[in-house]
């Protein structure tokens, strides 16, 4: 049974590489302009491998209904999250069409890589990072096409579909989803059996190091964050995603899992993207985008600083509400 003790122990070392990453920029050995430059080493390199290592050999990804429902879910746990967010920024009285997007855009689209996979992997072992994968295909389409054009609604002529569409087309060619269904084609072919060994210690051996490196990154961009303290008042909007990221949409993820019956995999994976706070990336998106930056800021803040509380305290609430076993520590 998950102790809030183990669970803890799991997340600190994954909290402790962020701090080491916001160390390092204050100090100026991580420079801003090398983000661009970490981005997109792990995004053409070492996550495509970290992708393959999990799916390579994994017999949870012969079940059709895995491979079917879990892109399934991630996409709609956004278009849920996007849907709170809308409502929520509503009921608090925000008025701008640009806050209510970017808030909203916030509550929907979560940090779903850097922080969740190697809590996965710590408490759910290999064969649940793969499923992981596949449910963040969702969660990217979602975020590149629902929360896109929510993101950007309140501009005229900023994007045409067309653009949209192109947008979309760009992310399902980049390698990180390309890498997954490789990666498919690879386990349905038995490549495990057949896959000279070298390569596969490469890919493994390779894709660990998108992990600190991709903590190192968040770490980093939460130093260029909270730069902008003079964002992050009035305190309303903050207070607002609170409530949306850290406890609505957890409480309906929590609900959906005990009223409807998943894959154990999905479970777990579901487990630990409810809790997640809103996307560091989406500072980055905001301002590429011309929406609410300060809004976008206030949320990516006030959740990510929140979630190392509650991020343990939820796991643990959830794997004992629904029976789920993680890892023992030593494993």
């Amino acid at each position: 049974m998950a102790t809030y003790t183990t669970i803890l122990n799991a997340s600190i070392p994954a909290f402790l590489i962020i701090g080491l990453g916001m160390l390092l920029r204050k100090l100026g050995v991580i420079k801003e302009e090398s983000n661009q430059c970490f981005l997109s080493l792990l995004i053409n390199c070492l996550i495509p491998c970290l992708t393959l290592d999990a799916l390579v050999g994994n017999e949870r990804l012969e079940n059709v209904e895995i491979l079917i429902l879990t892109p399934l879910v991630g996409f709609l746990s956004v278009a849920l999250g996007l849907g709170v967010g809308i409502v929520l920024a509503k009921a608090g009285k925000l008025k701008e069409p640009a806050q209510i997007n970017a808030f909203a855009y916030c509550i929907g689209v979560y940090n779903w890589g850097y922080i969740p996979i190697p809590l996965t992997l710590e408490l759910f072992g290999q064969d649940t990072m793969g499923v992981l994968f596949l449910f963040n295909m969702g969660v990217q389409l979602a975020m590149w096409s629902i929360a896109l054009v929510l993101l950007t609604n309140h501009q005229k002529g900023i994007r045409s579909n067309s653009s949209h569409m192109r947008s979309l087309l760009i992310l399902l060619l980049n390698p990180p989803i390309l890498a997954i269904f490789i990666g498919l084609m690879l386990n349905a072919t038995n490549a495990e059996a057949w896959l000279p060994k070298a390569v596969q210690s490469f890919l493994s051996i390779t894709g660990a190091s998108s992990i600190p490196i991709g903590l190192l990154l968040v770490g980093g961009s939460f130093i260029d964050v909270f730069r902008k303290s003079s964002l992050l008042r009035p305190i309303k909007v903050g207070v607002l995603s609170l409530l949306g990221k850290l406890v609505i949409i957890p409480a309906i993820l929590l609900l959906l899992l005990v009223l409807v019956p998943l894959p154990l995999e999905l479970q777990r994976v579901l487990v630990v993207q409810a809790g997640m706070p809103s996307a560091v990336m989406a500072i980055i998106y905001a301002k590429h985008y011309r929406a609410d930056e300060q809004a976008t800021v206030q949320c990516v803040a006030y959740t990510s600083l929140c979630s190392l509380i509650t991020i343990p305290l939820f796991i643990q609430f959830a794997c004992q509400l629904l029976n789920i076993s993680i890892l023992p520590a030593n494993g």
